[in-house]
């Protein structure tokens, strides 16, 4: 990380930023942060995603970088070019402090798990699936059963209905189609999504026109976001992990600051929505899909947390390729 960072800040090496004086001293201040936490009782108590001690040390060392500013004489092109610039570069700094801090938590014995961001419970205790039937929907049901444990069946009469089950915890799961390669996102069916609050947790996509390669993605949700964990029965991939996050609000600003934190922790954006919000259609949160593989984003979140605080976790699922080597 540390020369992926340099390369960054040097091929752009018009403008002197203190971000480069910055990174030779990550690990002091990562290590100033675990200082704190053993000479302070109770420092990060046991939620530190919602420590303010946590959160006021870590924002009085982020306004110890002093980038510096842009010369009024330089040409608007050139000024734009380079602001841009160092907004880029005191991301990346940010990022590299907390993957720091996050690594040296590990080896201190009190690493930050993925489901320190979730406030929930993960995994549901039931089994149950419920989807609206029709040949797709069973082809779907039986991919996401060779997966789900002991997985059973309910037949809503509604696609609604199907997802009210899940969120008032009387099954497990839903079954919802997502998308289509015809029409691409199905809104309807995203509005139900967002209305009931509901995570994915698995996809698939099934064929639904053989002579013209047509298909539908489905997508098992669940009221929670939480990691299914899937193994192979031999070394083939036949899946993709990927972490799908939303942003409301004014959204340009930190569009920069999300993407430049997913290159420095090694993420790729492969998909970007606008979806209308439940109580209003004239306003509209954006959802950003990244495909982590086995990286570790624990770093990744913990900077969206402090630095992007109007995001959200929407869910880290996995799209199965392939059901013939899965097992649970």
């Amino acid at each position: 990380m540390r020369n992926d960072l340099e390369n960054a800040i040097r091929r752009k090496n018009k403008l002197s930023l203190a971000a480069e004086v910055f990174l030779w001293t990550a690990d002091e201040l990562a290590d100033s942060l675990l200082i704190k936490e053993s000479e302070e009782k109770n420092f990060l108590g046991k939620d530190i995603l919602h420590s303010e001690k946590f959160l006021k040390a870590y924002t009085d060392l982020k306004e110890s970088l002093t980038f510096e500013k842009v010369p009024a004489e330089v040409p608007e092109e050139t000024s734009n070019f380079l602001s841009g610039f160092r907004s880029n570069a005191e991301c990346f700094a940010c990022a590299y402090l907390l993957s720091a801090f996050c690594k040296k938590r590990s080896e201190a014995g009190k690493p930050i798990t993925f489901f320190d961001f979730l406030g929930s419970e993960g995994r549901p205790d039931s089994s149950k699936i419920a989807y609206m039937r029709n040949s797709y929907a069973d082809t779907a049901y039986e991919i996401f059963s060779s997966v789900i444990k002991n997985a059973s069946v309910l037949y809503p009469s509604s696609f609604a209905a199907a997802c009210e089950e899940v969120y008032y915890g009387r099954v497990g799961y839903c079954i919802l189609p997502y998308e289509t390669s015809e029409e691409g996102v199905l809104s309807g069916f995203r509005r139900l999504i967002s209305k009931y609050e509901l995570s994915p947790v698995l996809t698939c996509s099934v064929v639904t026109d053989p002579s013209l390669q047509n298909t539908t993605r489905f997508v098992l949700l669940a009221k929670s976001a939480f990691r299914v964990n899937l193994e192979l029965k031999n070394t083939e991939i036949k899946f993709c992990q990927y972490l799908k996050i939303s942003i409301g609000g004014p959204q340009a600003k930190v569009f920069g600051k999300v993407l430049a934190a997913a290159t420095f922790n090694q993420l790729s954006c492969v998909k970007t929505e606008s979806v209308p919000l439940p109580w209003d259609d004239e306003s509209y949160s954006s959802s950003l899909t990244f495909s982590v593989g086995n990286k570790d984003i624990v770093p990744f979140l913990l900077y969206l947390k402090l630095e992007v605080p109007e995001s959200e976790i929407e869910g880290i699922f996995a799209d199965i390729e392939d059901r013939s080597n899965i097992k649970q």
